[in-house]
């Protein structure tokens, strides 16, 4: 958490000047970064951020951009594991026009097409001011899309649907407002209003973590060990760590009489084991002084 430094200046459209910079990708060389009221992308060098180059213009025709916020990189040909290449694909959440724009990366920044249009049905992005949220893995695009409540799951090489997740609700593996997505040792991490909540890939809810007090948390990221969400309610960044062990939560601590259930044991469509009647029969049949777990 201590600060190293401070990048760009403005508000402004200058060389160096961002206006409401929002979304960010790292491949380890270079930063890419959202600048949302500028309607551009940038290119920075690293470690001493220096501007290689910048895209984007406002509008809707192709190559341009209405308000981007979400970024992700992606390299198709690159072993799993590893950050991404000279061969990535840049993919950028052009809120506003709702659609995903998809740029290369080397030897420059380029333009390669948009998919996805207005709407709620499959495929299509809801009506939003507040952006749509990204995160790429293993040929897949994930998309936050805030306004339908659910995320839609697109192929990283031809922008194709494969699957949606959620739907409106506060039960696990439901959404309300998700504002950022995150994908880390084959798990979902999503954050929503007040919680964060962690799911399988195929959208399978494996836990939820509420964050008392928070209303917004917007934006977040994910490594082997660590998650950081943006606090936006009290103006912080909470950093959560992975639990270790088989058959356990993601992370957290958990208070006492709600202990970490293995993924089998969440609510489903099919049972929901918080039901009174649910709860109730179980009592009678677990034998006494035996773990929920077991």
């Amino acid at each position: 958490g201590e600060v190293r430094g401070v990048v760009g200046h403005g508000p402004g459209a200058g060389s160096g000047e961002f206006q409401q910079p929002t979304g960010l990708a790292c491949d380890g060389r270079f930063l890419y970064v959202a600048d949302s009221g500028n309607c551009r992308l940038h290119k920075l060098s690293l470690p001493e951020f220096k501007p290689v180059a910048t895209i984007g213009s406002f509008g809707e025709a192709p190559g341009q951009l209405h308000a981007p916020v979400g970024l992700a990189l992606h390299d198709d040909n690159r072993p799993p594991g590893e950050s991404p290449g000279t061969g990535s694909l840049l993919f950028c959440a052009d809120s506003r026009n709702h659609r995903i724009a998809v740029f290369t990366t080397h030897p420059e920044l380029r333009f390669i097409r948009t998919f996805g249009s207005h709407g709620t049905a499959p495929g299509e992005l809801g009506p939003t001011s507040s952006g749509i949220y990204l995160a790429a893995a293993d040929g897949e695009l994930f998309v936050a899309d805030r306004a339908n409540h659910r995320l839609q799951v697109f192929s990283t090489a031809e922008g194709q649907l494969l699957r949606t997740i959620g739907q409106r609700g506060t039960a696990p593996g439901s959404f309300r407002r998700i504002r950022g997505v995150a994908v880390s040792s084959g798990r979902l991490i999503t954050a929503e209003c007040e919680r964060v909540q962690v799911l399988s890939l195929t959208g399978l809810a494996l836990q939820v973590m509420k964050m008392d007090g928070s209303s917004a948390l917007v934006g977040i990221c994910a490594d082997r060990s660590h998650v950081c969400v943006v606090d936006q309610t009290h103006q912080k960044v909470r950093v959560l760590s992975f639990l270790k062990g088989e058959g356990r939560a993601a992370f957290g601590t958990p208070r006492c009489g709600e202990p970490h259930l293995p993924p089998f044991l969440l609510p489903t469509a099919v049972c929901d084991s918080t039901h009174p009647a649910v709860i109730e029969r179980s009592k009678r049949l677990i034998p006494s002084g035996c773990s929920a777990a077991r």
